[in-house]
């Protein structure tokens, strides 16, 4: 069996409660129109034990197994399996997601190491625009929508690490955001299907169709400026290469062999990573700060304080503690998404107590509910902006924080 391409009756072979109808395409109507609300029941019932939602689709882990299965390889629990069988294995998203894949590892070691360089860039791009974006007024209220704003603000910032000659291409913009939102409304849609009719119903949606046309339109534009660079590299001695994704993930395709198309291929989808998931937990941090406008001062005094001891580094965020905080309690109240820790099994796992995931078990975390247990938070429904702050180490606290970590990173 192909390993990216999970067994999708894993979840039958565990044996826990479903919430809802237990007949699949019932149970993912169900799902699809009162989710959260099916959520909040599974948690209150079951919180220290597994359940399912969604029919058998979805099988929801109690938290005191987290730590356990986040240190787990990608050969055991594999997140982007889950990625593979979320986007319904649309070719023009799912064909370069691997576990071990080039544009992962060029994030790790030649895109994140560079942020000193990039910040800069992106802060210049953000001084530019943004006076464009909301315009000032001397007495009038202007009404902005934050969920533009902040689709401007990410994707700007990403296009000016990814292809320097395209940071300030509106045409490129545009088509990064539909290949991105496409392929999310492509596997939102797709929910309510039944597995095996799933490739036929994806061939007609026009999201698929979306993504696709996305996808070559980006081909039309980067490819040029792939061979472009690679004339110049080969010919002109004085050629300094840009250091953005695209050559990372160029200079990393010479040993794999990828081709042009492959590697515009695994640059569009790393933007899924700004997708609206990213876009939606900006905005949130934009509306908490709007709210409680008595964080603004000391947020940023703390951001000049670590800037001006570590510069531009990855150091620097993680120095930022306050913002760190800030940013998690935004996310704790208003996350994009009530489940997280999406993940498949890809061989039977066995857990401290004896419990056997199964392979092919599609296992998520409901995120929300944890983070707002009054059993484990001290006033979940308080906005407290300075709570991990203050409190990493209490009792209970300690590592519901970590649910949101994907998403908070790729903010």
């Amino acid at each position: 069996m192909d390993k990216n391409r999970p067994n999708i009756y894993g979840n039958y072979d565990f044996d826990a409660p479903i919430i809802g109808y237990q007949n699949g395409i019932l149970g993912r109507w169900q799902f699809f129109r009162n989710g959260p609300a099916m959520i909040r029941e599974g948690y209150a019932k079951y919180k220290d034990n597994f359940f399912k939602v969604s029919g058998n689709d979805l099988l929801i882990v109690p938290n005191k197994y987290l730590q356990e299965l986040a240190s787990m390889p990608p050969e055991k629990l594999s997140l982007n399996t889950a990625i593979v069988d979320a986007f319904q294995r649309l070719h023009s998203i799912t064909a370069v997601i691997t576990d071990h894949s080039l544009q992962t590892r060029m994030i790790n070691t030649r895109l994140t190491p560079k942020l000193g360089h990039h910040v800069p860039l992106v802060q210049d791009q953000i001084r530019k625009y943004l006076p464009k974006d909301v315009p000032a007024t001397e007495n009038d209220w202007t009404s902005i929508n934050a969920l533009d704003l902040a689709r401007q603000l990410v994707h700007r910032g990403v296009a000016t690490q990814f292809v320097t000659e395209l940071a300030e291409d509106d045409e490129y913009l545009s088509t990064a955001v539909k290949y991105s939102e496409n392929g999310f409304k492509h596997n939102f849609l797709l929910r309510v299907f039944p597995d095996r009719i799933k490739p036929a119903v994806a061939f007609f949606l026009p999201t698929s169709w979306g993504v696709d046309s996305a996808l070559r339109k980006a081909k039309r534009m980067i490819i040029p400026l792939i061979r472009e660079r690679r004339r110049r590299e080969k010919e002109d001695p004085s050629y300094e290469k840009p250091e953005d994704f695209l050559q990372f993930l160029m200079d990393g395709g010479v040993e794999i062999n990828d081709d042009d198309e492959t590697t515009v291929q695994r640059l569009m989808v790393t933007y899924l990573g700004s997708g609206p998931s990213t876009i939606i937990a900006v905005a949130q941090v934009l509306f908490d700060l709007c709210v409680h406008p008595e964080y603004v001062e000391p947020l940023r005094q703390e951001a000049l304080q670590v800037l001006r001891k570590n510069g531009y580094t990855k150091q620097a965020l993680y120095e930022m503690k306050q913002m760190d905080s800030f940013m998690r309690e935004s996310q704790r109240l208003s996350p994009p998404t009530l489940l997280g820790f999406n993940a498949i099994v890809r061989t039977p796992v066995t857990l401290h107590d004896g419990v056997i995931l199964p392979e092919g078990a599609h296992i998520q975390m409901a995120t929300y509910a944890i983070g707002t247990d009054p059993n484990r938070v001290p006033e979940p429904e308080k906005f407290d902006g300075l709570r991990q702050f203050n409190n990493r180490k209490r009792e209970g606290e300690s590592n519901w924080h970590l649910l949101l970590q994907p998403c908070y990173e790729r903010a």
